[in-house]
């Protein structure tokens, strides 16, 4: 029988939001999957906290390879608007430590926080 944890993203300092301060590919990291228990399953939820208006978000899903960049477009009603949901339980497999990523437009205006269900 599968066992469920719920755990912060690993790059969160007690569940704490994390700056996005790349620009650029390779973003920031936000979460490492473990190079352990191979077979696991983790789905991820985020949400984003923006501190300025017209933003443009990337997030690397896995890797650095077009294809695994996911390009949200933060409007200018963003800002007031809250909390934005990125990613809701998206999953990953946690073989050869894949990375999630993110990047904005512009450094210290993102914010991400959100948290990992992982099925061993």
């Amino acid at each position: 029988m599968a066992v469920a944890s719920k755990l912060a993203f690993s790059e969160s300092s007690n569940g704490r939001l994390i700056r996005l301060e790349d620009i650029t590919s390779a973003g920031t990291l936000i979460h490492l999957t473990p190079t352990t228990n191979v077979k696991d399953v983790i789905h991820l939820w985020a949400h984003l906290l923006v501190t300025a208006t017209s933003r443009t978000l990337s997030i690397e899903w896995g890797g650095t390879a077009t294809l695994d960049i996911i390009t949200v477009f933060l409007g200018s009603g963003t800002l007031a608007t809250g909390p934005v949901k990125v990613i809701d339980g998206w999953p990953l497999t946690t073989a050869s430590g894949l990375t999630v990523r993110g990047f904005a437009t512009a450094s210290d205006t993102v914010f991400i926080g959100g948290f990992v269900n992982r099925f061993a």
